[in-house]
């Protein structure tokens, strides 16, 4: 299966469930539009990054952990995305966390996610994602 079928399916999955939890929920309505736009904000997000990670990737034909740079490039674009400053976690994600990572080859791939991440974070602010969030006010409010 394709990429683009795989968030294709991934985002009608998603858009399922978060409408499926707004129907059956009892909670209130603004928390239920708050979830939703969380939610789609979430998956632009997940898309955006995946997209930019197609555009940037020629640029790390030759590094020794493709799929973990890959997917701290994709995380440090995301946090960018969702009005974070792009700084690394203190920790990496938990999947790192195991025993099999306990090692030489598995620092590396540590390494070469936390690698990922900070050149993710910059390739978002470079296409102008940093500001995203940032709500513009009138110039009357000035």
């Amino acid at each position: 299966m394709t990429t683009v079928r795989r968030l294709t399916n991934m985002i009608k999955k998603l858009s399922l469930a978060g409408l499926a939890l707004m129907l059956f929920s009892a909670a209130g309505c603004n928390s239920c539009s708050d979830m939703c736009l969380e939610q789609e904000m979430t998956c632009r997000n997940h898309v955006l990054a995946m997209k930019a990670w197609g555009t940037w990737s020629w640029c790390y034909d030759e590094l020794d952990y493709p799929r973990d740079f890959a997917s701290g490039f994709r995380a440090g674009y995301e946090n960018i995305l969702a009005g974070g400053k792009g700084c690394q976690p203190t920790l990496p994600p938990r999947l790192y966390w195991k025993p099999c990572y306990q090692n030489p080859q598995g620092q590396g791939k540590i390494q070469s996610w936390f690698d990922g991440y900070s050149h993710g974070a910059l390739a978002a602010q470079q296409d102008g994602y940093s500001n995203l969030q940032t709500i513009p006010l009138s110039s009357a409010a000035r």
